[in-house]
């Protein structure tokens, strides 16, 4: 029975290493495994800087690239205001002469005043005067109206003209208004 128990106590004692042993393989691929995930953790974390800065940057170029785009948006639209400004003055420049030049035209008695009479009487002289005149406003106003140059005018081009038209013209209307009605007045 000593034998048995000996043997007993050396199969113990290496139980006993063995565990020992494969406890400290345990905590050797435990620490192996703690610093794998630390590192991989800084891996990510400097790749998540990474993009996090590379995204930065290109928000950061977007927002300039809008801004400029704004910008020159603005001034175009502030040309084209100017532009619409002038031909709208020159239009009612035109209108007002036309008043006025029928009358002069119309007024065969030199009263002030055109009559129906006159009236008939000179449209038959004048028709391809008028008709070359309309052809010419036709022309112009074409021109003005096309924005983009494509040689068409869209309504967009259209809006925008009168919009800015309708907002300029209310004074220069009137006046004409009252040109007319004096002109064809007894």
């Amino acid at each position: 029975m000593s034998e048995v128990l000996d043997r007993a106590s050396e199969l113990v004692d290496e139980g006993a290493d063995a565990i020992e042993q494969a406890g400290n393989a345990a905590e050797d691929v435990a620490e192996k495994a703690v610093d794998a995930v630390e590192d991989a953790a800084k891996q990510a974390a400097d790749a998540a800087e990474d993009v996090a800065e590379k995204a930065v940057d290109a928000a950061e170029q977007a927002v300039d690239a809008v801004e400029d785009a704004a910008e020159e948006a603005a001034e175009t639209a502030e040309e084209a205001f100017d532009a619409v400004e002038e031909v709208v003055a020159e239009r009612i420049d035109a209108f007002e002469a036309a008043a006025d030049g029928i009358k002069t035209a119309f007024d065969a008695n030199g009263d002030g005043k055109v009559d129906f009479e006159e009236v008939a009487s000179a449209a038959g002289e004048r028709l391809g005067e008028v008709k070359d005149a309309v052809v010419g406003v036709v022309d112009s106003t074409k021109a003005a109206l096309d924005a983009d140059g494509d040689g068409t005018v869209s309504p967009d081009e259209v809006a925008d003209v009168a919009k800015g038209f309708l907002n300029n013209l209310s004074e220069g209307a009137k006046g004409f208004v009252n040109k007319l009605k004096n002109a064809f007045q007894k």
